[in-house]
C-alpha cells in the first residue's frame, strides 16, 4: 500500500464520523485551552508582581494539575464511546482483509491527526483569550496592573507535551482493546448488553446504604473540624452509592414498573420503559457519571460564589476595629512602651485613636466533663471540647465603659451554649454572676469550636485557674490591643510601615484591616475564579458525557423503533416515547444532584465557617440561584441532544 493510504483513510473516516468525532476534538481543544491560560497565568512574570501573587500563582497551579488530572477522566470515557462507535466499522475492516497492525497504523494516524488540531485549535484558542481572562482574574481579585499580559514559552511547550502524552496513551489504551478482541465481536460491538440484566439487589441495597450514611453525616455535623475530617468520607460514600444505585436500583425501579401492567402496556411508556431496561446496563454508569459530575458543579459554584459575596463580612468579623495588635509577650513594661511607640507615631503621622479597646487574655483549649473544664488532651474530643478566653475585670470594665464588681469565685460569661449558674475549673467551683448577651470588639468567633469568653475578678485569679488546670503549660498571656484611625486617610500608610519598623525588635503582630482585605480579595478572588475554571470543566464534561450518550442509544434504538414503525406504530407515537425515555433518563442525574446538594448544605455551610464564613443564607441564596442557572443549561443541553437523538433513530 501507498504510504499515503493510511493517512487519506483516517482523514477520511474522520469526516464520515464527525457527529462523534467532532464534539471530541472540540471539547479537547477547550480544555486545553483552558489548561493552557491556567498554567500560563500561575507561572507568568506579571502575576507575580502583584499584591498577594504567592496566594494566586499557587491557587492557579493546583488548579491546572487538577484540570490535567480530570482532563485524562474525561478524555478516556468520550474515547471509549468513541471506539464502541467505531468497533463495527473495524471489524469489517477486520473481515475484508486488513490484519490487526493495519488497523493500528489507521488509529495512530487517527489519534495524530486528532491531537494535533485539538493542541493546535486549543493553544491558540488560549492565546487568543488569554488577555482577556486575565483581565477578568485581575477584576476578582481587584486588582489593576499596567503590565500587559504574555506567556512564556514554557507554557507552550508545558501544554502540547502533556496533551500529546494523553493522546499517546488513549492510543495505546485502544491498541490493547483491539489486540484482546475478536472480528467477529468487533463486528456485534453494538448488540452486546441486549440480554436483559438481573436484578442485583445486594448492590442496590449497598447503594442505598452508602447514600444513607453520607447524608446521615452531612446532616448531623455540627462541628467544622468534624466536617473537614468526614468531607471526603461522605463524598466517597456518596459516590460509591450514586453508581450503584443508577447501575442496580435503576433496574430495579424499571422492573417493578413492568409489573404494572396498566403503565407498562400503554404505547409510549411500553417503548421507554423495555428500551431503558435493556440499555440500562451499559449506560447506568454514563448516568451516574452525570450526576455526580452535575453535584460537583453546584458543589463548586456554589461554594466559591458565596466566599466572593460574603468576604466583607468576613472581614468585618475578623476585625471589629481596623488595627489589631497582638503581643505575645505582654507584661507592664511592655505594653506600656507598646502604647508609647503607638502614640509617638500618631503625632508623627497627624492621626488620632478613637474606639480604643485593651484587653490581656489567656487562651486555652479546655474539656468539658459536665461543667468541669479542664486541659484538653493531644487528641481532644471536639463534641466537648472549648476554647476558653479569660480577660480580668478591669480590662472589661475599662474597654466596655462598665462597672462590673467581681467577688474572687465569681464570673461573668459570654458564649452561645446554655450554662448552669456555676461551673467549674480543675475542680474549683465559680458562680456565674452574669451570661453576656454580647461581647464586643473582640475578632467574633467561629463555629470550629465553642467558644466560652469568662471574665474573672484580676489577673491573680485567671493565674490561678490557669496554674490549677494547664501547670505544665506556657504562659498562655496576650495583651489585645485594637482601635480605629481619625485623620488624613493617605498617612495611614506611612504610619503603619514607621510603626512596624519600631516593633521589630518586640514580639507583636500588627494587622489592619486594608491590607487584610487585599489579601482577603486575592484569596476569595482567586478562589471563584478557580471554581469557575472547574465549574465550566465540569459542565463540558457532563454535556459531552450526555451528547455522546444520546447518540450512542440513538444508533442502538433506531432498529428497534424502525421495526415499531413498520408494525403500525405512528411517527408521533415514537416521538411521544422518545421524549418519555429521554426525560426520564436525563433529568433522573439532575434531580439526584439537586438531593445529592440538598443533603450536603449543612456540612458545607459548616465548612465555609473555617472561612468565617457564617453567613447561612447567603449561602443558601447562592445555591439556590447556582441550581437554577445549572438547571437552566442543563435543559439546554438536553433539548439539543434530544433533537440528535431523534434525528437518528428517524434516518
Amino acid at each position: 500500500m501507498k504510504n499515503s493510504f493510511y493517512p487519506k483513510l483516517a482523514i477520511s473516516a474522520i469526516k464520515k464520523n464527525r457527529q462523534v468525532y467532532f464534539p471530541y476534538i472540540f471539547s479537547s481543544a477547550f480544555m486545553i485551552a483552558m489548561y493552557f491560560v491556567l498554567f500560563g497565568i500561575s507561572t507568568s512574570p506579571e502575576l507575580y508582581q502583584l499584591p498577594q501573587s504567592e496566594v494566586l500563582g499557587g491557587m492557579l497551579g493546583f488548579g491546572s494539575a487538577i484540570l490535567a488530572f480530570f482532563s485524562v477522566l474525561v478524555l478516556l470515557y468520550s474515547n471509549n464511546y468513541l471506539m464502541k462507535q467505531r468497533k463495527k466499522e473495524l471489524g469489517l475492516y477486520n473481515i475484508l482483509g486488513m490484519e490487526k497492525k493495519h488497523i493500528a497504523l489507521l488509529l495512530f494516524f487517527e489519534s495524530l491527526f486528532i491531537a494535533l488540531v485539538a493542541i493546535v485549535l486549543g493553544i491558540v484558542s488560549g492565546f487568543v483569550f488569554s488577555q482577556l481572562v486575565y483581565l477578568i482574574l485581575l477584576q476578582m481579585v481587584q486588582m489593576t496592573s499596567a503590565l500587559d499580559f504574555s506567556f512564556a514559552l514554557h507554557a507552550f511547550t508545558r501544554t502540547a507535551v502533556l496533551y500529546l502524552l494523553i493522546f499517546g496513551f488513549l492510543f495505546f489504551f485502544n491498541l490493547v482493546k483491539l489486540a484482546r478482541t475478536k472480528a467477529i465481536d468487533l463486528l456485534k460491538a453494538r448488540n452486546f448488553g441486549e440480554k436483559e440484566p438481573k436484578t442485583k439487589w445486594l448492590m442496590a441495597i449497598l447503594g442505598f446504604i452508602c447514600l444513607a450514611v453520607a447524608y446521615t453525616l452531612a446532616l448531623s455535623i455540627t462541628q467544622p473540624l468534624y466536617a473537614l475530617y468526614l468531607f471526603f468520607l461522605a463524598v466517597l460514600l456518596v459516590i460509591v452509592g450514586t453508581y450503584f444505585l443508577f447501575i442496580a436500583g435503576s433496574i430495579l425501579i424499571l422492573k417493578l414498573m413492568r409489573r404494572n401492567k396498566k403503565l407498562y402496556y400503554q404505547p409510549n411508556f411500553f417503548l421507554s420503559i423495555s428500551g431503558m431496561l435493556y440499555r440500562m446496563k451499559q449506560h447506568a454508569a454514563g448516568l451516574a457519571s452525570i450526576c455526580i459530575l452535575s453535584t460537583m458543579v453546584l458543589v463548586t459554584m456554589a461554594t466559591t460564589v458565596s466566599l466572593f459575596a460574603g468576604q466583607e463580612d468576613v472581614l468585618n468579623q475578623q476585625f471589629p476595629r481596623n488595627f489589631t495588635f497582638y503581643n505575645y509577650s505582654p507584661s507592664r513594661h511592655n505594653d506600656d512602651e507598646l502604647h508609647q511607640i503607638i502614640d509617638r507615631q500618631l503625632d508623627n503621622h497627624n492621626l488620632v485613636a478613637v474606639e480604643q479597646i485593651a484587653y490581656h487574655i489567656t487562651t486555652l483549649m479546655l474539656s468539658d466533663h459536665e461543667y468541669d473544664f479542664r486541659l484538653a488532651g493531644t487528641f481532644p474530643d471536639l463534641a466537648t471540647s472549648s476554647i476558653v478566653t479569660f480577660v480580668p475585670l478591669v480590662d472589661f470594665n475599662q474597654s466596655q465603659g462598665t462597672d462590673y464588681q467581681l467577688a474572687a469565685d465569681e464570673l461573668l460569661v459570654y458564649t452561645q451554649r446554655k450554662l448552669p449558674p456555676s461551673i467549674s475549673f480543675g475542680g474549683v467551683q465559680y458562680r456565674i454572676q452574669q451570661k453576656l448577651e454580647e461581647f464586643p470588639a473582640m475578632p467574633s468567633d467561629t463555629d470550629m469550636l465553642t467558644h466560652i469568653r469568662v471574665v474573672a475578678k484580676d489577673s491573680q485569679t485567671i493565674d490561678q485557674i490557669t496554674q490549677r488546670i494547664a501547670p505544665n503549660e506556657i504562659n498562655h498571656q496576650i495583651y489585645y490591643l485594637a482601635f480605629n484611625l481619625e485623620g488624613n486617610p493617605q498617612h495611614t500608610s506611612d504610619f503603619v510601615r514607621d510603626l512596624r519598623n519600631d516593633l521589630l525588635d518586640m514580639n507583636i503582630r500588627v494587622s489592619n484591616k486594608t491590607e487584610t482585605r487585599i489579601e482577603l480579595q486575592a484569596f476569595f478572588g482567586g478562589f471563584l475564579f478557580l471554581g469557575l475554571f472547574l465549574g465550566i470543566l465540569f459542565l463540558v464534561a457532563t454535556g459531552l458525557i450526555i451528547y455522546y450518550k444520546q447518540i450512542t442509544e440513538g444508533y442502538e434504538d433506531r432498529e428497534r423503533y424502525q421495526i415499531m414503525q413498520r408494525v403500525g406504530m405512528t411517527k408521533e407515537e415514537i416521538k411521544a416515547a422518545i421524549n418519555n425515555q429521554t426525560l426520564l433518563v436525563f433529568f433522573l442525574p439532575l434531580i439526584a444532584a439537586v438531593v445529592h446538594l440538598a443533603f450536603a448544605f449543612n456540612m458545607i455551610t459548616r465548612l465555609l465557617t473555617v472561612f468565617n464564613l457564617n453567613d447561612t443564607a447567603l449561602f443558601f441564596l447562592c445555591t439556590v440561584l447556582t441550581a437554577l442557572v445549572f438547571g437552566l443549561i442543563y435543559v439546554l443541553v438536553y433539548r439539543r441532544t434530544a433533537r440528535v437523538y431523534y434525528r437518528i433513530v428517524s434516518e
